[in-house]
């Protein structure tokens, strides 16, 4: 029941989505199916070494899904590079404060899924809580970051995302060190606090560094900026999780306690590149209109 409650969700935003999205015309681009298949085996080799590494398995099996992960991303690299309609867009990331940008989304991503697997083994073996009681006190991180998020959008266009971004996660990394703090005798409410101190951090943080990734890159790209911060977010999910269960998976409290401090490191590294990429700016117009602007030759809309 827990994944077959997303069926109808899925059917209901499926339906929606064929209603109201608007239907545009094709750009005659051929499906790659070669770079899709670099793309699974760079980024699945790389979450299934982790996982393997969680598991103890043996060391020969992960060298050999690290080294599958490392040449199919260099494969993948070099093939989008040389395509005139890439399918992952990396030419974006000779653009140093995009880059930084996504970075930073990696690492946020990679952080909020370490405490996302960890928080529920904390909560239940480490202070005691009840399935429910745990279910209940997760509830505070994501309805923090809803009503936080919004805001931080409005904000974004009068201050520049930089100080949003970077207050964001060191606020994130702070609610998440002190949930390592909150011991099983103190009250819960406490435990309350740093789920919604997290939760804002992260809801700061998002929109305006969203706004950046697609206000850093050429106006006509938008769409594919858009693709590759997607692909950092999964990246980063992926990662944090598997991470989160090799931490968890050498057994013990402190492991648990680690993983959370973990966690908290990931953000604040987040912070500091959002604090380095220097202040945003909108692409000069030419450059936002002109195909030749585009590091990948030959390049069109």
């Amino acid at each position: 029941w827990l994944f077959l409650i997303n069926v109808p969700l899925s059917v209901v935003a499926l339906a929606l989505g064929f209603v109201s999205l608007p239907r545009t015309a094709s750009n005659g681009v051929r499906f790659d199916g070669l770079s899709a298949l670099l793309n699974a085996l760079a980024f699945g080799g790389l979450v299934i070494a982790l996982g393997s590494l969680g598991s103890e398995a043996h060391t020969g099996l992960v060298i050999a899904e690290l080294a599958t992960a490392v040449v199919a991303g260099v494969l993948l690299a070099l093939r989008q590079l040389s395509r005139p309609s890439p399918m992952l867009p990396i030419d974006l990331l000779r653009r140093p404060r995009f880059a930084m940008a996504m970075g930073s989304s990696l690492l946020a991503f990679c952080a909020q899924f370490v405490a996302f697997v960890s928080l529920p083994f904390y909560f239940h073996d480490v202070l005691g809580y009840s399935e429910v009681h745990t279910g209940l006190m997760l509830t505070a991180w994501p309805a923090a970051t809803a009503l936080v998020a919004p805001i931080a959008g409005r904000l974004v266009d009068r201050y520049s995302a930089r100080p949003l971004t970077t207050a964001g996660m060191l606020i994130f990394a702070c609610g998440l060190a002190l949930t390592t703090l909150v011991s099983a005798k103190a009250d819960a409410s406490l435990m309350v606090g740093a789920l919604v101190l997290a939760g804002a951090g992260f809801g700061l943080f998002q929109s305006p560094n969203n706004h950046d990734i697609l206000t850093l890159a050429p106006r006509e790209r938008s769409g594919a900026a858009s693709g590759l911060q997607s692909t950092a977010r999964l990246l980063g999910q992926s990662t944090g999780a598997a991470l989160a269960a090799v931490l968890i998976g050498t057994g013990g409290h402190f492991d648990l306690r680690t993983s959370m401090w973990t966690a908290a490191g990931f953000g604040t590294l987040s912070s500091l590149i959002c604090a380095l990429r220097g202040a945003p700016s909108r692409p000069p117009p030419d450059e936002a209109m002109d195909p030749s602007a585009s590091p990948v030759s030959g390049w069109r809309k």
